[in-house]
Parts: C-alpha cells; structure tokens; sequence
C-alpha cells in the first residue's frame, strides 16, 4: 500500500524520496501548479511542508 505523508516530513527520510523521487516529484509539482523551481531551491527543502511552501511563493510571485 500507499504511505502517507504529512508536512513535518522530512524528505530525507522517506523510503521514497531518492533523487529521482525528487526530480519526479519537482516536474509534477511544476505541471500541476504551473510554477519553475530550480536545484538552487533544493538545499532549503528539509520537510514536505518547505515544498509546499515554497510552490505557494512561487504561485505569489507568479500572480504579480
């Protein structure tokens, strides 16, 4: 089965979040909410809720 995840998840420890868990989750996040996030993004994401987080600023910052 699924396992779910919450914010206060770190990405580090999730099974499975490899890289590219990661780099498949960063083009779907980039599809779904019509954001850009770059590797430069990366080393500030810790946990599921700094992912979130920063699609929202992306989302902000694109909406000016």
């Amino acid at each position: 089965g699924t396992t779910a995840v919450t914010p206060s998840d770190r990405l580090a420890h999730c099974e499975v979040m490899d890289s590219l868990g990661l780099i498949t989750l960063a083009v779907g996040l980039e599809n779904r909410f019509r954001v850009k996030l770059s590797e430069q993004d990366a080393p500030d994401l810790e946990s599921f809720g700094d992912v979130i987080d920063l699609v929202n600023r992306r989302r902000a910052e694109a909406d000016r």
